[in-house]
């Protein structure tokens, strides 16, 4: 939350990150299978970012943006304002997150690697 470890956060809980993760990977689908499509998510999100943007307020999120140890655009907490990304909030993952972020920035370069050869055949 806000970059911090959800254990650090709140000490006392007892948080079940694979049922976390599991639920997030499957919310689009819930959203479109309950309203007819993910828009409605999409719009309000994108309608809270440009008041964070107009407001300046310096807020924590989630963002997608270049991360260049990475070679690819990824959600990370940033303080967003009137100037865009303000700073990168940086997070402390165990070892095995790290692993997994990795896997999911190697993952997409992959794809995006694959679609601009498929371009480039054109």
């Amino acid at each position: 939350m806000g970059g911090i470890p959800l254990e650090e956060a709140l000490p006392d809980a007892s948080i079940d990150k694979a049922s976390i993760a599991e639920d997030t990977k499957k919310k689009a689908a819930a959203i479109a299978e309950n309203k007819g499509a993910t828009a409605y998510g999409i719009g309000g999100v994108t309608s809270s970012i440009c008041k964070s943007i107009l407001f300046d307020e310096c807020n924590i999120r989630p963002l997608s943006h270049y991360q260049d140890d990475m070679k690819v655009c990824i959600s990370m907490p940033v303080v967003i304002g009137r100037k865009g990304i303000v700073k990168q909030i940086p997070l402390k993952l165990s070892e095995s997150e790290q692993k997994e972020l990795e896997q999911s920035a190697k993952s997409m370069r992959e794809i995006i690697e694959d679609a601009e050869k498929e371009q480039n055949k054109e």
